[in-house]
């Protein structure tokens, strides 16, 4: 079998380009500028080894974060897609891993949900996407004019296991590293998951009982120019299963434009915040009354109203 030096270094791992010769070929007719981008990044397609040969195109994205914005580039076919969001357009930042499922993706201020730039990966390389949100973090602060992070002089709460419960340690142990690499966040309230009952009739009185639907733990963090929210993947889980996911979504303070609250249309005691960016929109399903809620909407609120 013919040998290739993409080939050799196949593997489900998001490799860094350092080189013009380590750009898959699927992406070389437009050449990223390698000495000006701050990271650039090829992300494998989602295949085993035994499975690929060199004959193939191997990587699925090349990632660019860049001067002016992120542009990521995914494989269609024989050819590619190409998305680019101007660093003063990002509006949402999303981040989750589930086992080995790595998701990300950013939602901008000008074309909304309809079709997120981002892209899929392996979580063993969840370091390297880690880095990649702190190099957009640093690019969208510097663009919009936001102040650099520093300690922040706002008390926050001290959150522990009891806050949220045994199961989700995972949620603790995010935020506790969150707080550690980025000193002007602070976690301002959490609440842990709860049964809640679906709105209907019996049918739906008997599939709490035989499915039950939990609504997910999660922690509110505040900075002066970002709102984090740390949860799971899925919302509302049904069903006894575990749940193995942590996700990381971050609002662009600047560019939230209307919050509003309203009752969830499928359970009881959950309601809806909805948080706007320009045309970029998250539904949050959250205890009605609960101290998440109330933080969550005073710290995108305050954004808002300015």
């Amino acid at each position: 079998m013919r040998r290739t030096a993409e080939f050799d270094a196949f593997g489900p791992w998001i490799d860094e380009v350092h080189a013009p010769e380590e750009v898959p070929r699927l992406f070389r007719d437009r050449p990223p500028d390698l000495q000006r981008a701050d990271l650039v990044l090829k992300v494998p397609r989602r295949i085993s080894r035994r499975d690929a040969n060199p004959d193939m195109d191997l990587y699925d994205h090349l990632v660019i974060a860049d001067a002016d914005g992120l542009e990521i580039r995914s494989r269609e076919g024989s050819t590619y897609r190409r998305q680019r969001v101007a660093y003063q357009d990002v509006a949402v930042v999303h981040s989750s891993v589930d086992l080995l499922d790595g998701r990300f993706h950013v939602l901008d201020t000008t074309s909304g949900g309809a079709r997120p730039t981002g892209f899929r990966y392996n979580s063993v390389s969840h370091e390297l996407v880690e880095r990649l949100v702190h190099v957009l973090r640093t690019n969208v602060r510097r663009r919009l004019g936001a102040p650099e992070a520093v300690a922040s002089p706002r008390r926050g709460i001290q959150l522990g296991l009891r806050d949220l419960g045994a199961d989700d340690v995972a949620l603790v142990t995010e935020q506790r590293d969150l707080s550690e690499h980025e000193r002007d966040l602070v976690p301002v309230a959490a609440h842990g998951r709860r049964t809640v009952a679906r709105r209907g009739g019996a049918l739906h009185g008997l599939l709490d009982t035989v499915r039950p639907a939990t609504l997910q733990g999660a922690v509110v963090c505040a900075g002066p120019s970002e709102v984090h929210l740390l949860h799971r993947r899925e919302w509302v889980s049904t069903g006894r299963r575990p749940v193995t996911s942590v996700a990381h979504s971050l609002w662009v303070l600047p560019h939230v434009s209307r919050v509003t609250e309203h009752p969830s249309g499928r359970y009881e005691d959950v309601d809806l915040l909805t948080v706007a960016s320009g045309r970029a929109t998250v539904e949050v399903p959250l205890p009605r009354e609960s101290d998440s809620m109330a933080a969550l909407q005073e710290a995108l609120t305050s954004s808002a109203s300015r």
